[in-house]
């Protein structure tokens, strides 16, 4: 279910939101383009998070940009840098997920990796 309109999702090529470029599978929203909400997919189809609006996809992406060079520059593992995330965030590793965070779990994460960021 949608949670902005409350319609379906269904599972896409992604043709209706990347026209120009083959991208795989993507849950969208049955109201697309009027809602525009999706996610993409796994190859078997499972949601890489939750549907997203524009301004939560903006906000992700703005997280992994923060949080990715945590992990890769080899100090933590990807996982290690998830738990450390979910403990800075107060959540259980299970739901410290970037493509499950909301718009203020976003904000939160930013900040947080930022400052790590800031100060390695």
């Amino acid at each position: 279910m949608c949670p902005y309109c409350g319609a379906v999702a269904i599972v896409d090529d992604g043709n209706k939101v990347y026209q120009t470029t083959a991208h795989g599978p993507m849950w969208i929203c049955a109201n697309y383009p009027d809602c525009d909400a999706y996610v993409g997919a796994h190859p078997d189809g499972k949601p890489l998070g939750t549907l997203a609006n524009a301004e939560l996809r903006r906000l992700r992406q703005q997280v992994h940009k923060a949080f990715n060079p945590i992990w890769k520059d080899g100090a933590l593992s990807r996982g290690e840098a998830y738990g450390w995330l979910a403990a800075a965030m107060g959540l259980n590793r299970q739901t410290a997920h970037i493509g499950q965070f909301d718009v203020e779990q976003c904000k939160q994460a930013l900040e947080i990796c930022q400052e790590k960021n800031a100060n390695p």
